[in-house]
């Protein structure tokens, strides 16, 4: 009874944490739907939009991270590490396309307003920067998992041979 009540809060743990990684993301990009991916000032706002969320989807890529380390689920931590690697590089293209979208933008805007998005750009960059290196960390966590002894077919349950259960008499009668 125990087993079942523990697994099912690792269960609702992994839960949680994809929740925290993708409902933001959903939530934000729906905001900024229709993407106007042609225009630079659409996308300085919509980049500077994810960055304001990133907290949360980085909370639940470190929860399911700790679930898997905690748990010994040594696949899904290597895949964690993956995924995350694979966010830090997207998130670290997305940051130069933001500034050179930034300078771009900027000679738009009139004079009374380059403050204010000089502001916007400034903290956009930081929080970007942000969530580069702790994805990085992420990424190093998840993949420094070890290998198992004999790498992961090891891990598989051999079947039980029913003859040897002691619910089968092995005499004859």
């Amino acid at each position: 009874m125990a087993a079942d009540s523990h697994k099912a809060l690792i269960r609702s743990g992994y839960l949680v944490a994809v929740m925290f990684a993708v409902l933001p993301i959903m939530d934000t990009l729906i905001a900024v739907y229709p993407f106007h991916l042609s225009d630079e000032r659409w996308r300085f706002g919509a980049v500077g939009a994810l960055t304001g969320i990133s907290l949360l989807p980085l909370l639940g890529g470190w929860l399911a991270l700790v679930i898997a380390s905690v748990e010994e689920h040594l696949k899904t931590r290597r895949a964690i590490g993956w995924i995350a690697g694979t966010l830090a590089l997207i998130c670290l293209i997305v940051f130069f396309m933001f500034l050179l979208d930034y300078l771009q933008a900027r000679a738009d805007v009139r004079i009374e307003y380059r403050d204010q998005m000089d502001q916007a750009a400034i903290s956009g960059l930081l929080k970007q920067f942000g969530t580069v290196l702790t994805l990085s960390i992420l990424c190093v966590a998840g993949l420094s998992a070890p290998r198992p002894l004999g790498g992961f077919k090891a891990l598989r349950k051999k079947p039980v041979d029913k003859s040897e259960t002691p619910l089968i008499s092995l005499v004859d009668r």
